[in-house]
């Protein structure tokens, strides 16, 4: 993550950062229950999402991808922390963690671990 800028863009209004949590926020949302509608109206036509099952780009691939999960990977939940913004040309970027939390036989357990990059239109 060598391209988190240091110190606090406040070039980036509290308007802004507070649409931005809510963006990443409905993505959770839609991720962890499966709304596709709800998921492809949080990117552009051509938006991409890279992860554990390659590359999906624009609309048509987003919904296969989310309707291609495993049936028990939904339920699960999302926990996006520490989210980092800049400016960057027309664009926010935003740097994060996340923790995905999943059922296991009676408990809950840490099914994934990782970050976000994004880049917000």
């Amino acid at each position: 993550m060598s391209d988190v800028r240091p110190g606090f863009d406040d070039s980036i209004s509290n308007e802004e950062r507070t649409e931005i949590h809510e963006l990443m926020a409905r993505y959770c949302w839609a991720s962890d229950t499966g709304d596709v509608d709800l998921l492809l109206s949080l990117y552009v036509p051509d938006g991409t999402f890279t992860g554990g099952a390659g590359t999906a780009r624009g609309h048509q691939e987003l919904q296969r991808q989310l309707e291609s999960r495993p049936h028990d990977r939904f339920g699960t939940q999302h926990t996006v922390t520490n989210v980092v913004l800049w400016r960057k040309d027309d664009a926010i970027q935003a740097a994060s963690y996340c923790v995905i939390v999943g059922p296991a036989e009676g408990d809950s357990v840490i099914r994934t671990r990782g970050r976000y990059r994004d880049e917000i239109v």
